[in-house]
């Protein structure tokens, strides 16, 4: 499974908490700090599951629901870095 934001991309955000079920959102955890995860369910009380995207061996585990004000923001635009210039022997 290929990442959503795949190392030397970035994402724009667009501020807002209203989300839903397979949205990719910037949280602020209380626990790990700001994370990139994909909406699992959003409860009708409002509260929020998330789902990691891809295995990493740095991601925390199963996370718990957590309170619709720690959304950040809903990825609006995937941008990838394109390198112009010719690799150089050696250039990692």
């Amino acid at each position: 499974m290929r990442p959503v934001l795949p190392d030397g991309s970035a994402g724009l955000f667009r501020a807002g908490r209203r989300v839903k079920r397979s949205d990719i959102v910037l949280v602020d955890h209380p626990e790990h700090g700001l994370l990139v995860r994909k909406v699992a369910t959003v409860s009708l009380q409002g509260r929020v599951w998330l789902q990691s995207m891809a295995h990493c061996p740095r991601s925390p585990g199963k996370l718990p629901s957590i309170e619709p004000d720690r959304v950040v923001g809903r990825l609006a635009l995937k941008l990838r870095w394109v390198r112009f210039l010719p690799r150089l022997p050696g250039d990692q």
